[in-house]
């Protein structure tokens, strides 16, 4: 139970002797290929800024992230030769993640960066009600006068197997695009 729990890993960026931008750090919670006999609490004024990653974690009981704020925007800049240098950008990595029970984003649950779910397996609902998610867009434009995209993507559940219902409802919202197929 991570009730009022803050976890920290903010992206550190440096630049190497060619002039390309690298990125350390990013991820403030690791929790890929977790079992866990019950359930997963990240609720109640949670607070996690980088990225937390379940990916292909067990949760044999519900994930419950009621008020939980979760906080990993992109962050897009140039190296010295012009290409694009992508830093973050995913908030909750949990494809492959296996939940039996439900999965609640609920409660003023914010969300800023992308909900990845692709794969993921559920065995009762997923309920997103007055929450958001907020990953939208960014166009940056280099020093050739060239747009480039980041961004953009609110939620990625490409194959998410849910046995129950999922519902969005009571004004959750997502800024970005949502991919449910």
């Amino acid at each position: 139970d991570c009730q009022d729990g803050q976890f920290e890993n903010s992206v550190t960026v440096v630049v190497n002797a060619d002039g390309q931008k690298m990125q350390f750090g990013g991820t403030a919670l690791m929790a890929s290929r977790l079992k866990v006999e019950g359930d997963v609490f990240l609720r109640n004024n949670f607070t996690c800024k980088g990225e937390v990653c379940m990916a292909g974690a067990e949760v044999q009981g519900s994930l419950d992230c009621f008020a939980g704020q979760f906080i990993n925007p992109v962050i897009a800049d140039f190296n010295a030769d012009g290409t694009m240098a992508q830093f973050g950008g995913t908030a909750i990595s949990a494809y492959g993640l296996k939940v039996d029970g439900n999965v609640f984003l609920r409660g003023m649950f914010r969300l800023e960066g992308e909900l990845n779910m692709m794969g993921a397996t559920v065995g009762g609902n997923v309920e997103c009600s007055t929450g958001q998610i907020i990953n939208p867009l960014v166009i940056k434009q280099d020093t050739k006068g060239k747009k480039i995209q980041v961004g953009g993507t609110a939620l990625s559940a490409h194959g998410l197997k849910v046995a129950g219902d999922v519902i969005f409802s009571d004004g959750f919202s997502a800024r970005g695009s949502v991919f449910l197929v």
